[in-house]
């Protein structure tokens, strides 16, 4: 019966793999982005290109640009980690790495905060949390908050959010209009809470980077089977404009981050409206190369240790802000996402990764 139950699941992975077929050759015409609007490769390349990542490989074709494959030699394509969303691999991961049963204690930020203040992790300060269907009671709360602790600016996040989605920078001024400023928010009616935080103020060298928003540390943790900590790969985001969202899929800029030493890799990436590579922040200029990200090994230490006090989820990414007094964990992910920290760093399967993920029988092709 487990094998006929396995059989069949393998059959729903590989239908759901390649019923995506006709978006295979969406963005094939994208511009590379190294040649200023040329192809590195011809099109017949590429198009072989495509067909051996969706038929060969089990890959989905969405990120060929991204990941720079039209200026690669296709035998370094297994160097690089599909979307932890793409029906052939999403099955393995969630068996071996992440459970659903424990989703619920990174995914529910209220939840996640509670646990990290109980086990002394250091995070921003939580104010409560509002209601979208409450609203007259939110605007009071808030506005006595802010007054009574005379703050300029406070953070609401949905509880349940994913991706930076319905993230406000609230301003006292800003209470009154909470219904025209929420009411786009991709948010479940009934999962609508909002956590209330401190608006973080960064340490001088990020505000170097970009003042105008949050420019977070996402970094990688792997916990073996004996209960050691590893780190997988880790970049800095940061917005590429003067918004204070700093996350890829919202337009802004990626940088890897070497592990070693936390000093930023010589390039940044960003994805949207047009994939763009950078030696300096757009906005400010400031030269990525050489830039040091403060406080690397507290930052290194702080989720090594959140690894093994949510010992559950094999596997994390933490997203950290620095203050000058130190790094405070802003939110962790079980899925945490490959396009932009394979973006910044080149592929995750290096060979030391590749060993780490079969502890848990993960293998990958190549």
């Amino acid at each position: 019966m487990a094998g006929l139950i396995y059989g069949i699941n393998e059959i729903r992975r590989y239908a759901a793999h390649y019923a995506r077929v006709k978006d295979i050759f969406r963005g094939f015409n994208d511009p590379d982005c190294r040649t200023n609007g040329g192809m590195a490769k011809p099109a017949v390349s590429r198009f072989v290109d495509y067909l051996y990542l969706f038929f060969v490989m089990g890959m989905q074709t969405s990120n060929y640009h991204l990941f720079r494959f039209d200026t690669m030699d296709r035998k370094r394509f297994k160097e690089y980690m599909d979307d932890p969303h793409a029906p052939l691999l999403r099955p393995r991961l969630w068996s071996t790495l992440w459970k659903k049963s424990t989703f619920i204690l990174v995914h529910d930020k209220y939840l996640f905060h509670c646990l990290c203040e109980h086990h002394g992790l250091p995070c921003p300060r939580c104010y409560g949390v509002v209601r979208r269907n409450a609203l007259p009671e939110a605007k009071a709360f808030l506005k006595d908050l802010m007054q009574k602790h005379r703050m300029e600016t406070l953070v609401l996040k949905p509880v349940w959010g994913l991706m930076g989605k319905g993230i406000h920078f609230i301003s006292l001024s800003d209470v009154d209009a909470l219904e025209r400023l929420i009411e786009h928010d991709d948010v479940d009616d009934e999962y609508s809470d909002y956590l209330v935080q401190e608006h973080i103020k960064q340490h001088s060298e990020l505000e170097r980077m970009n003042p105008h928003s949050v420019n977070s540390i996402r970094i990688v943790t792997f916990l073996d089977p004996e209960g050691r900590v590893e780190f997988i790969a880790a970049m800095l985001r940061t917005s590429s404009s003067a918004s204070p969202v700093d996350n890829f899929s919202a337009g802004g800029m990626v940088a890897g981050i070497d592990l070693d030493t936390g000093v930023l890799k010589k390039e940044g990436v960003i994805k949207s409206p047009k994939i763009r590579v950078l030696t300096r922040h757009p906005l400010t200029g400031t030269t990525l190369m050489g830039f040091r990200v403060p406080y690397w090994e507290e930052i290194k230490e702080t989720a090594a240790r959140g690894q093994k006090i949510f010992h559950y989820i094999k596997s994390i990414g933490w997203d950290f802000a620095v203050t000058p007094a130190g790094p405070v964990i802003i939110e962790a992910n079980q899925e945490w996402g490959t396009a932009g920290l394979q973006a910044a760093n080149g592929g995750l399967l290096t060979e030391k990764n590749r060993k780490l993920f079969a502890r848990y029988g993960l293998k990958f092709y190549g």
